[in-house]
């Protein structure tokens, strides 16, 4: 039992008022990305070079090593993705739509791999430039596919980007879509699940052979126990991932907190 004295001589004060803009909240994000910067190890990855991978869910031709439940490997023609890990609420769900796709991150479960296709951009550059790509994997209509989200496209139209929009600031994507020639599999077991991908490189602008590393990094997209809403984003190497109530802080990619990827 608690028991308050004085209430009688409470008081109103007079308030005052204060003004937040756009160009305040903006200096406040790209200040807590430097801090979330100076915090940051370095993380390096090897990404195998693999063969005879058959896509159906099966980690069976895989390496041993798993790094935060991921795997990567590549052979001349495609980049191959596994994950492997539990997931308690919906296992690997989302709400997508085959005609609504480009928000798959707020509709559910997704894993993503981001990647700087183009080795001479500036790896201290805190936004998107050409050749930065965000691949997700996401159940689209029932149906586990992949979604690319393609930046800065040199000669994009502006009428064309993808406006990712809340009331503070807009982020354009200059292309997304889906990947009809990436083959995606899922295998649910219990709370536990695997997807294995295989995505061509010509559709990632991705060279192995000319660029033996690349900035990336990876992680998921949590969603809560319906399979409909995104309530977590969790990586690998970017830890300046845990707004889920703006969607352009969640579209938004950050370069410079990336890792590096090893093509073996």
């Amino acid at each position: 039992m608690v028991e308050l004295h004085g209430l009688e001589n409470v008081i109103r004060l007079e308030g005052g008022s204060f003004e937040v803009t756009a160009e305040h909240l903006s200096r406040a994000e790209h200040l807590r990305q430097r801090r979330t910067l100076a915090a940051t190890e370095p993380r390096r990855l090897i990404v195998r070079r693999m063969s005879e991978v058959s896509v159906d869910g099966s980690a069976a031709e895989w390496p041993p090593e798993r790094v935060e439940g991921f795997a990567l490997g590549y052979d001349d023609r495609h980049l191959f993705v596994l994950f492997q890990g539990e997931d308690d609420r919906a296992v690997f769900q989302n709400a997508a739509a085959a005609d609504d796709f480009a928000g798959a991150f707020k509709t559910g479960d997704v894993l993503d791999i981001m990647l700087a296709t183009r080795q001479e951009a500036d790896p201290a550059r805190e936004d998107a430039g050409p050749g930065d790509i965000r691949l997700s994997f996401a159940m689209v209509g029932g149906e586990p596919r992949a979604i690319l989200y393609d930046y800065v496209v040199p000669g994009t139209s502006p009428e064309s980007r993808r406006a990712f929009s809340s009331p503070w600031r807009t982020v354009f994507v200059d292309r997304v879509v889906l990947l009809p020639e990436a083959s995606v599999a899922v295998v649910r077991e219990g709370s536990r699940y695997t997807l294995e991908a295989a995505v061509p490189l010509a559709a990632i602008h991705l060279d192995p052979a000319a660029t033996r590393s690349v900035r990336g990094d990876m992680g998921r997209v949590l969603s809560d126990q319906t399979g409909q809403r995104s309530v977590d984003r969790v990586y690998w190497s970017n830890k300046n991932t845990k707004i889920v109530s703006d969607i352009p802080s969640e579209v938004r990619l950050q370069p410079n907190l990336w890792g590096t990827f090893v093509f073996e």
